[in-house]
């Protein structure tokens, strides 16, 4: 909490400058969109005078933590299109082979060993050294996998500590393990932030093996359970070129189906590049713009009956800010890697995206292009 760039970013956000590591908030903000920034900055708005006040003049706080955001690792059971293995170690294979790298290539090395999340003697730490936690996010790859983190919790119950702390996930949701569920009501609150990227055949392109009515199920089952179970429920959508179009479908999917879940989530893919919306061409931008248009001129009356003027306003300024970034920028010049990419995965997965995306068929009817070149950069959806 202390290292000098931490310090750095504390001084660089008191003197009002934007840091880098900043960079992707502010880009949302600019286009209309509520940021994590703001959302955080919203949540602890009574403290942050204090907080400020108590900060030193070389950027160093007293390191009580309060807050913690603990992203278990790369062990996940999925292999999403916008990731990479520093997300899940499941992708590995076809990463390699993607590349035209042996699946042994040293390069892979730092994420087959990511396993720090196994030790017990980091869990007693986070126990020791922070006795003062009321908040901690778990995240991953897919934290529901994680034996450690239910062995942790256990400990918490255990310790009266409980009561008194909110945990919060970050999860694909194609699993609800029992010892969770059971754990869930002895704390002071829990949140549930599903990844969904779209319905049916759309979200199970994207979040491979996920299987859409596994998902389904478990999204109804914790949203007539929210209340028992001391649930707060929302939903995260990571909006690309293969779900831009099924927005509609999704949002119909969560408003009319789910009571109990928050205003819907939606974040740009800017990474990988060739899966940003900004690579569609001219033409298919233009009809995504029109039928985002049609669904909040169609949907607009139900969110705000939903969620109300501030839920509605919400949806609606992430919408016209995913039209924004859409066509301000061309990177049709990275359609070939897009299709590279698309195309690999249909076949290594027995997938088609155009039929599960009938409105980006165009995009497949020419030739193969050349081969994708090996990388040297990870790649990993924000």
């Amino acid at each position: 909490m202390n290292t000098a760039p931490m310090r750095a970013l504390r001084l660089e956000m008191l003197e009002g400058t934007r840091p880098a590591a900043c960079a992707r908030c502010f880009m949302v903000e600019d286009l209309g969109i509520t940021s994590h920034r703001q959302d955080e900055n919203a949540a602890w708005r009574e403290e942050i005078p204090a907080l400020v006040a108590s900060t030193g003049a070389d950027g160093s706080i007293a390191a009580e933590l309060r807050t913690a955001d603990l992203r278990l690792g790369n062990v996940c059971n999925l292999r999403c299109r916008m990731c990479s293995p520093q997300s899940t170690r499941a992708l590995l294979p076809e990463w390699a082979a993607y590349h035209g790298v042996p699946l042994r290539h040293p390069y892979f090395d730092r994420f087959r060993g990511v396993d720090w999340f196994e030790d017990p003697a980091f869990w007693q730490l986070v126990e020791r050294e922070a006795p003062g936690l009321q908040r901690i996010n778990f995240a991953g790859g897919e934290p529901f996998l994680i034996d450690g983190m239910f062995d942790f919790l256990e400990r918490l119950v255990a310790s009266g500590r409980a009561p008194a702390m909110t945990i919060s996930y970050n999860t694909n949701l194609t699993v609800l393990p029992p010892r969770l569920l059971a754990l869930w009501p002895r704390f002071g609150s829990i949140r549930v932030t599903a990844s969904i990227d779209g319905v049916g055949a759309v979200h199970e392109l994207i979040r491979h093996p996920s299987k859409w009515e596994d998902v389904r199920d478990n999204l109804l089952f914790l949203d007539r359970r929210a209340s028992a179970l001391k649930l707060g429920l929302a939903t995260n959508t990571a909006v690309q070129a293969c779900n831009v179009f099924g927005l509609g479908r999704l949002l119909a999917f969560l408003t009319g189906e789910l009571a109990s879940f928050e205003v819907p989530n939606l974040t740009i893919v800017t990474h990988p590049a060739h899966l940003d919306v900004r690579v569609l061409p001219a033409a298919l931008k233009a009809e995504a713009t029109r039928v985002l248009d049609a669904v909040v001129a169609d949907q607009s009356s139900r969110w705000r009956d939903r969620w109300g003027d501030e839920g509605c306003g919400r949806l609606q300024r992430a919408i016209a800010g995913i039209c924004t970034h859409m066509n301000e920028a061309d990177a049709t010049a990275l359609l070939p890697e897009f299709r590279r990419w698309s195309m690999f995965l249909d076949e290594s997965r027995g997938q088609s995206t155009a039929a599960a995306v009938p409105e980006l068929a165009s995009l497949f009817t020419d030739p193969w292009p050349a081969r994708a070149s090996p990388r040297n950069e990870d790649t990993h959806a924000r």
